[in-house]
């Protein structure tokens, strides 16, 4: 009972959240830009329900007007959750400047209600721009509650899933075995996740821009996005500066990894200036960090799949961040099925094919690497083959520079023959000379 209870509190807030921080975005977006208009407004902006619940929204009139209008209501295109005849037409003027309708949920789906004027002569002294409600109604309160689970699962599992390996190379002091292309990528990756989600989240010029491009749509980045993309990010660089501090044997960054990086921040580099110039928009130039991440979180994992590989061990690499990974990526994807159920909407779900190819990416890849630890190399990754490891990459490390010592010693010895075969050849030939000599200049 107790746990039900919390559950559902936090369904309720995490609504109410989303809630007040659209609302937000939008009253600041007419007080900055339609503060002198007059303009028809409808929320709230989003309207969630249930099959059989009675939802309500309001529309209301910024100022006091001259002449009464009657608004009337369509829906775009079409209706899929309620019948549109729920909608009766409404009359504002001075005295009454606000109106309630209510609608009954009858299907699962989503709709866009918009608001009309009914004189086409009154509709250019009024801004219609945020006129218009987002209806989302679903099967039940329970499989709503059941994605707000599987998402905040998936988001502790995917967030604790970057401490295993810091917490183990802080008690090796060592990151011997986890691969240098790796660790930068996924510090990469989520640096620019981070870059994303901070920009389209907080900057109203970047969200401005968005809603240009897709007028009526929500903004894709809720608060828990930005919180787990920084933290990421973070843990991500502790990783990182512990591959510089930390014993490392002859691993370094690859010539593959320092030319993507250069490439990656160079384009960066250029869009951001051509951005201060107004060549491109702000939201081209966030949306290459997205794109950068795409393509990193397909990829990141190679460099270590085959580092394991080629080493025939899985030393130095915990089997813990897989494991909370897979609980990250299957919950990720419940969540996904989930929601496309309850709101039968499959668009969502195939509209959104790179986080649904992500996921089944993370998957894979997690398959990969359980199968490198329990059946291709076996009991490698306890903490005597660690060691072992450690000390097999050092005593590689000593065996390469006690062979370049014995190169430049033979280097050295070659020289000394040559220089005492010189000698031998000035001393033959100066005795030649000798004996060559005139008697005159010998006997003098």
């Amino acid at each position: 009972m107790i746990l039900r209870r919390t559950i559902l509190l936090t369904y309720q807030i995490n609504e109410q959240f989303k809630h007040l921080t659209r609302e937000y975005h939008i009253e600041k977006q007419l007080n900055n830009d339609l503060i002198n208009e007059t303009y028809i407004r409808m929320g709230p902006i989003d309207v969630h329900a249930n099959i059989g619940d009675v939802a309500s929204f309001e529309v209301y009139l910024s100022k006091p007007i001259d002449e009464p209008i009657e608004i009337t209501f369509q829906c775009d295109p079409k209706c899929n959750t309620f019948d549109i005849g729920d909608l009766t037409n409404i009359t504002l003027d001075r005295d009454h400047m606000k109106a309630t309708l209510n609608f009954t949920a009858i299907y699962a789906g989503h709709d866009t209600i918009l608001a009309f004027i009914e004189n086409n002569r009154s509709m250019d002294k009024f801004n219609l721009d945020y006129a218009f409600v987002r209806i989302r109604v679903g099967h039940n309160q329970f499989l709503g509650i059941l994605g707000i689970v599987f998402g905040w699962i998936y988001f502790f599992g995917w967030s604790i899933s970057f401490w295993p390996q810091n917490i183990t190379n802080y008690k090796r002091k060592s990151v011997v075995g986890l691969n240098f292309d790796y660790t930068i990528l996924h510090f990469t990756g989520f640096l620019f996740y981070s870059i994303f989600n901070l920009s389209l989240y907080f900057s109203s010029t970047v969200q401005d821009e968005y809603e240009a491009v897709h007028p009526r749509s929500e903004i894709p980045v809720e608060l828990n996005d930005v919180v787990y993309s920084l933290h990421a990010a973070a843990v991500t660089s502790i990783t990182w500066t512990q591959c510089m501090i930390y014993e490392r044997g002859d691993q370094r960054l690859s010539i593959y990894g320092k030319l993507f990086q250069l490439c990656t921040w160079s384009v960066g580099s250029i869009l951001l200036v051509l951005c201060f110039f107004k060549v491109v928009t702000w939201l081209t130039f966030i949306y290459y960090f997205s794109y950068i991440k795409l393509v990193v979180t397909g990829v990141k994992y190679l460099p270590q799949v085959y580092f394991n590989f080629v080493r025939k061990s899985t030393a130095g690499w915990t089997i813990w961040m897989i494991y909370l990974d897979i609980v990250g990526g299957s919950m990720s994807m419940l969540q996904m099925l989930t929601i496309a159920y309850n709101y039968n909407d499959w668009t969502t779900l195939l509209g959104n094919l790179p986080k649904l190819g992500l996921s089944f990416a993370s998957i894979f890849y997690d398959i990969i690497f359980l199968l490198q630890e329990f059946v291709f190399y076996p009991n490698t990754n306890n903490p005597k083959m660690i060691k072992r490891a450690s000390i097999l990459t050092n005593l590689s490390r000593r065996r390469s520079t006690l062979k370049n010592i014995d190169n430049s010693y033979d280097h050295l010895c070659k020289m000394d023959s040559s220089i005492s075969s010189s000698d031998s050849s000035n001393v033959n030939n100066t005795n030649e000379s000798s004996n060559n000599a005139p008697s005159f200049m010998v006997h003098k």
